[in-house]
């Protein structure tokens, strides 16, 4: 087992950092050895044992918490002891990256405390120094291999009454970048702003994607959401192989009926979640939405001998939400009152011929 040093995209979701990349591991059947402690997981960098760079690559391909992975080559509390285990790497260890035909360079960032480049080039001159030999060239625009040195500092706000002020080094890591997540690239691809269907509760982009793998949604995997609406846990599902589909109790939501949530935007002709499949070529991984209301399907969803789906992924509503109504398993005598057509069509979904 090697170790490999894991480096956290900010302060976001930092409560969900643990269980995803556990659940990560599970979908990869991979395996490690890593603290479970809650306050090691809530800190910028964690070390992580795995078997290999495969191990980790499979890992960073998903994740949308963890930032980038390194190959772990040294760890220290001050950069005088860092500098004294830098001399004493293994040459088999470093040559293939800084004595070898290929090129190189050398990254410094720092976690709680944000330093300038003057303050950096002492810190990286140093550690190069401390290197036996380094026969590889430097190319700062397109190197074969990076080497990052990973500075982490005390947080600021620690509270009122306590003694550390924060900002001061407490650990530094030093070792061979491995690769980054697809996290930027998926927050692009499917950011809202662009997407077809859209509702006033449409699920942030970062959060589905946290609950498709915290779900173990994997390639043929059958996911269903509950409380569909506009289809945001179930696309990020259907981005890595899983069939999506749900139920929604609103009727104009499902169909993409009323007003748009996008400002001085009206609703497009068939704009409803199959165009959200459409719009990133996900088409044959949608399976159907019904109008429903969950407690009447919650024999439906929890069949015996397994259940129907792999996973059941949701955001149940709270609170006062998107105005919504009961759709009733007989038909219900209503007294007589004055609505409208286009009110009828986006609560019930038909269109009724006579109107008192």
């Amino acid at each position: 087992m090697k170790k490999y040093v894991f480096s956290f995209a900010a302060s976001e979701f930092v409560n969900f950092r643990w269980i995803e990349f556990k659940s990560l591991a599970e979908i990869e059947q991979l395996s490690y050895s890593v603290s479970e402690s809650k306050a090691d997981w809530l800190r910028p960098y964690i070390v992580v044992e795995m078997e290999n760079d495969d191990s980790v690559l499979s890992i960073i391909k998903r994740s949308v918490l963890i930032k980038s992975a390194f190959h772990l080559w040294c760890e220290a509390a001050t950069l005088s002891e860092l500098i004294e285990q830098v001399a004493n790497l293994p040459n088999e260890l470093i040559d293939p990256y800084l004595n070898g035909c290929g090129t190189f360079k050398i990254v410094l960032s720092s976690a709680h405390k944000k330093l300038k480049q003057e303050e950096k080039i002492p810190i990286i001159e140093t550690i190069l120094d401390a290197h036996e030999r380094i026969d590889a060239q430097v190319s700062l625009s397109s190197p074969d291999h990076q080497i990052n040195i990973l500075l982490e500092y005390t947080p600021k706000n620690l509270g009122k009454n306590t003694i550390n002020s924060g900002g001061q080094l407490c650990r530094l890591l030093y070792g061979r970048l491995i690769g980054s997540s697809i996290r930027r690239n998926m927050m692009n691809d499917y950011r809202l702003s662009e997407r077809a269907h859209l509702g006033n509760t449409t699920m942030n982009v970062t959060l589905a994607a946290i609950m498709a793998n915290v779900g173990l949604c994997r390639k043929s995997s059958f996911v269903w959401d509950p409380f569909i609406g506009t289809g945001s846990t179930v696309i990020a599902a259907s981005v890595w192989g899983s069939f999506g589909g749900g139920s929604d109790i609103d009727y104009s939501v499902l169909h993409g009926i009323g007003m748009s949530p996008k400002a001085g935007q009206e609703r497009r002709c068939g704009e409803t979640l199959r165009s959200n499949y459409e719009q990133y070529k996900l088409e044959s991984r949608y399976l159907d939405v019904m109008v429903a209301d969950i407690v009447s399907l919650h024999k439906f969803l929890r069949i015996p001998y397994g259940g129907l789906f792999d996973a059941i992924i949701t955001d149940p509503p709270y609170g006062f939400r998107e105005r919504s109504c009961k759709v009733s398993e007989q038909p219900v005598e209503r007294k007589p009152t004055l609505v409208t057509r286009h009110r009828l069509a986006e609560i019930m979904g038909v269109i009724h011929i006579g109107y008192v």
